[in-house]
């Protein structure tokens, strides 16, 4: 670190050579990583190192190596968690010797009884335990021929372009760095990159935005913040005009959603007209989108609202000498209800209540869900990331049970207070629920950046699962959801309450909307 900046500060073209031989460094002394024992980010004892192989590479015009070096600094503790749930058997492959058991026991008791009536309702149970073996097996299959998936290191710009940014899809990363903030705009024939400004002077931008984006009583003022954010952070990079934008967020920008930057005086928000992911790392959301989906799931959605707390639990992040007792969610219940009956037809299962119980969620084996969706209270920490949980009846769904849990969901939703929220670590962003989720095998979590209104939430949440159930994207949905909220005016018009929810992972970048 030290002799890069001295030969640098000489002009020596050797300095970006040392910068990169200290990341090699950093990278060979990198130690083991693990939700429930998090320490530190391999980015985090040594950012300038990494900063000063940026800030030179985009000096020389190397804008696609300056990216790389940005991957090299990011979620690699997250690639790292999905290298090892593959390599620990490709999770499927538990699944699939449970679901030969199962078929197997299911046709022997065909065989068995007499009456047609069971008889035919064995033979229905046995046809749809082969098709989800076929679609287990069409995955562990995948899995195995896809080394990229399971092998940890960082994705080069070349991959990056070629296999997630598809034609209509664009990649905007940041890298925070300790003097000043880069940025890159990556499409599939170019990248462009360059410094973006004077980090404390951008940080300051970022908090004043969201400070107004957050509450309600600042009414249309956040537009003239929303607006120099662009400016600032985006425009120096000249976007394009493709819709789908793949964000890869750091330091404060990881708390202030990209959907509420305005372009133009007078122009609607990103969020209305764009279908926006994040990721941790452009490598991960490779990772994520390379995953193979499943066809068929056992069940479409299990939904959890309103848990009846334990005795003497105490409000999330309360401290606790002025704790007070969780209150009640009644519209969290209508919502895990509502969700309930719009999948009914395809598989649904609800619990609310002191049903919502961690035992009980792990006894419905959530592995055979495309959907699950929380609202309920969510407990989370900076400071001990090991506290961070959704509180649930009798329990708390904390962040070494959720890694532990095989899952294989389309999307989680987590529709509770601040649940996008965790300890922000240098490199690795923001470590907490969605991360969770994330490791534990699902393609995509819903959370939210700040505390969200019981009543809203619900409606919010029950017009986003309409459109989903009618053949939308998660993304296309949530834009849909977005419009409707500016569109209304009035409270639900301000992005307090629109803009609270973001979609973090990718889905296939050639899926339809």
């Amino acid at each position: 670190d030290a002799r890069g900046t001295v030969l640098e500060a000489l002009g020596s073209a050797e300095a970006v050579g040392v910068y990169l031989g200290g990341i090699a460094l950093l990278e060979s002394w990198r130690g083991r990583l693990v939700l429930g024992d998090l320490r530190r980010g391999i980015a985090e004892p040594r950012l300038g190192v990494y900063e000063g192989a940026v800030r030179l590479l985009l000096r020389d015009g190397r804008t696609e190596t300056a990216l790389e070096v940005a991957e090299r600094a990011r979620g690699r503790m997250l690639l790292e968690l999905m290298a090892d749930r593959d390599r620990r058997g490709v999770r499927t492959r538990a699944h699939r010797d449970a679901l030969l058991e199962r078929l197997q026991e299911a046709d022997e008791a065909r065989r068995s009884v007499t009456r047609e009536e069971v008889r035919a309702r064995y033979a229905r149970e046995v046809e749809r335990l082969i098709a989800e073996l076929d679609s287990v097996e069409a995955v562990h299959r995948s899995l195995e021929a896809t080394a990229a998936i399971r092998d940890p290191a960082p994705a080069t710009a070349e991959a990056i372009r070629r296999g997630l940014l598809a034609p209509g899809t664009a990649l905007l990363a940041w890298f925070w760095g300790d003097s000043a903030v880069y940025g890159w705009w990556a499409t599939a024939s170019q990248v462009r990159g360059a410094r973006l400004g004077d980090a404390d002077s951008l940080a300051a931008v970022v908090e004043f935005l969201r400070g107004a984006i957050e509450s309600p009583t600042t009414g249309d003022l956040w537009q003239s913040p929303a607006r120099r954010a662009y400016e600032l952070l985006v425009r120096p990079l000249r976007p394009s005009d493709e819709e789908r934008l793949l964000v890869v967020a750091d330091g404060p920008l990881a708390y202030v959603p990209l959907e509420v930057f305005v372009p133009d005086d007078g122009a609607p928000p990103l969020g209305a007209t764009h279908l926006v992911h994040y990721g941790p790392s452009a490598s991960v959301l490779l990772a994520l989108a390379r995953a193979p989906r499943l066809v068929r799931w056992e069940r479409a959605m299990l939904a959890v609202g309103d848990p009846a707390p334990a005795a003497g639990a105490v409000e999330p992040g309360a401290a606790e000498e002025r704790a007070a007792p969780l209150r009640p969610l009644p519209y969290a219940a209508q919502e895990a209800r509502a969700l309930d009956e719009i999948f009914a037809d395809e598989g649904a299962d609800l619990l609310v209540g002191r049903r919502a119980s961690l035992d009980r969620w792990l006894r419905m084996r959530p592995e055979r869900y495309r959907y699950l969706h929380f609202a309920a209270h969510a407990r989370v920490s900076d400071r001990r990331p090991a506290r961070t949980a959704l509180v649930l009846a009798g329990g708390r769904l904390d962040l070494a049970r959720i890694g532990a849990t095989p899952l294989r969901a389309e999307l989680v939703t987590l529709s509770a207070c601040e649940t996008a929220l965790g300890r922000r670590v240098r490199g690795e962003g923001v470590v907490g629920l969605p991360y969770a989720f994330l490791a534990a095998g699902a393609r995509g979590a819903l959370v939210t950046l700040w505390p969200v209104t019981d009543e809203p939430a619900s409606r919010m949440m029950r017009d986003f699962y309409v459109r989903l159930r009618r053949g939308a994207t998660a993304a296309a949905a949530m834009r849909e959801v977005r419009r409707a909220g500016l569109a209304s005016g009035g409270p639900d018009g301000h992005p307090s309450r629109w803009a609270s929810f973001v979609l973090v992972g990718a889905m296939s970048p050639d899926e339809p909307r």
